[in-house]
């Protein structure tokens, strides 16, 4: 049923965009219809309560709806809004706005939320927050060793400055210079954590990075069917098979390794979720760099223009395989779990009982 249901959603996802030409953020920044679109069928807030203004249903299904859009390359803010900030305010119990929303984890390297004479005060630099210019609410995530607090910050009473990632998607540094926050502005949520914070972060991204993968293949099998060399399509050359089958089974392990990471982080304990996390996230950072080489190899040239789809999705497989930690990281992560634990368990069951 899970297949079936996958399917189901990715062609309704499909169809409401068909015949659109993607909006990408490298040109435009946000898609602000292709948002609407996803809003108004009840897409964008999947797995968020009802009671909290969400779609309800599970991460599963939220992680389907991601990859379509990622297949599809639309230039929105769906992991961050979804799984982020809605899934933090939700957490608080505070209400989801329906509008793009963004979110980030308060680092004390870097700013702090103090308590002086009676006000809350943010200080310091919230670094590379994604879309941070563009939406209506930042998330900002304090998660110390008692219960998690989360802070409303208002973008207009920030300086943002700039920045991109590879795939041309905004990457802002939010700097709050002795912000005064509101009591009103500042909410317990106990449920959250900051590992599990930075697990549904990288999670958002292998399942991004599927969507992406999936559209490469599919656009290398296009190019390797209707170009012609020595009077035959190239997809018949023994190499290019090679290439082309090493994109499939890349692509299809990293179907594989969302929907079980997904499943452990939404069912198991948090100690499960973070290590079946981590080692989800180190197979498909790997992944992601095989796939975009062998991408460009199969399409030549042309690939690497920005006439071609291709380099759109390929930049995003090298933007997020080194976003919320890349293959070294989290390899890091499995290993200290193995050493710290029975690695055969860990074998054995994915994650530890």
């Amino acid at each position: 049923m899970i297949g079936d249901e996958t399917e189901l959603i990715i062609a309704a996802i499909e169809h409401i965009f068909e015949g659109q030409s993607p909006h990408h953020a490298f040109d435009d920044g946000l898609d602000t219809k292709a948002w609407q679109r996803l809003s108004e069928a009840g897409f964008a807030l999947v797995s968020v309560p009802v009671e909290a203004g969400g779609s309800g249903g599970t991460l599963q299904q939220a992680a389907t709806i991601l990859r379509a859009v990622s297949r599809l390359g639309l230039a929105v803010p769906l992991a961050e809004s979804t799984w982020l900030a809605a899934w933090a305010l939700a957490s608080a119990g505070r209400p989801v706005p329906a509008g793009p929303l963004t979110a980030a984890l308060i680092d004390d390297a870097q700013a702090e939320l103090v308590r002086a004479g009676g006000r809350w005060r943010l200080r310091g630099v919230l670094p590379r927050v994604p879309w941070a210019a563009d939406a209506e609410l930042i998330v900002a995530v304090l998660a110390e060793d008692g219960p998690a607090r989360i802070v409303l910050v208002d973008r207009e009473s920030t300086d943002l400055r700039a920045g991109r990632n590879l795939a041309g998607e905004p990457r802002t540094d939010v700097v709050c210079r002795d912000l005064e926050i509101d009591d009103a502005q500042v909410a317990c949520a106990a449920p959250v954590s900051a590992t599990g914070y930075r697990a549904r972060a990288a999670l958002s991204r292998v399942i991004a990075l599927t969507g992406a993968a999936e559209q490469a293949l599919a656009l290398a099998v296009e190019q390797a069917r209707q170009r012609e060399q020595f009077g035959r399509p190239i997809a018949r050359f023994q190499a290019v098979q090679q290439l082309l089958a090493q994109m499939v089974a890349e692509t299809a392990m990293l179907v594989v390794c969302g929907q079980a990471a997904a499943d452990v982080l939404e069912n198991g304990s948090a100690a499960e979720g973070d290590v079946a996390v981590a080692a989800a996230k180190a197979v498909a950072s790997g992944a992601a760099g095989n796939i975009a080489a062998w991408g460009h190899q199969v399409v030549g040239a042309m690939g690497c223009t920005l006439e071609h789809p291709l380099q759109r999705s390929t930049r995003r497989l090298w933007a997020w395989r080194d976003e919320y930690g890349n293959e070294r990281a989290h390899a890091r992560r499995v290993a200290a779990h193995a050493l710290d634990n029975d690695p055969w368990t860990l074998v054995r069951y994915g994650a530890y009982r």
